[in-house]
């Protein structure tokens, strides 16, 4: 006999002097029992998992992987006009030509060589 149903039967007083259909009848509940508790015991443990779910959840929703939040009192960057500077944010030239930029500007790095002067002259070659 399973455990659970030999511990019912000795709790009961007088089951000695029980014919075999009374204790077959108790047996049969303690055993249905079994599976209520065995599917109270599946949902607690679901109800658990859903709870630790849902935590994890909020969590993660509210501090979106890691990433700070911005302040809720708007956006904290204004867009940037067409011909404003993203550096200094005065109107009237761009980031790569700011004059208070420290470093060369990018205008600068890409100057355009004289088209003339470093040309290798070999379409005036004549190949005789």
């Amino acid at each position: 006999a399973a455990p659970d149903i030999r511990r019912k039967l000795q709790k009961l007083e007088g089951f000695a002097g029980m014919n075999i259909t009374q204790l077959i009848e108790v047996a049969n509940k303690v055993f249905m029992n079994r599976e209520v508790a065995a599917n109270r015991e599946a949902e607690r443990g679901l109800k658990k998992k859903a709870t630790f779910l849902a935590a994890a959840l909020k969590e993660t929703d509210a501090t979106k992987m890691g990433r700070p939040q911005p302040p809720k009192g708007g956006n904290p960057r204004a867009p940037l006009a067409k011909d404003q500077c993203a550096y200094c944010k005065e109107k009237g030239h761009w980031k790569n030509e700011c004059p208070n930029r420290k470093g060369p500007s990018k205008s600068s790095r890409h100057r355009e060589e004289p088209r003339g002067e470093n040309l290798i002259g070999l379409a005036w070659i004549d190949s005789d």
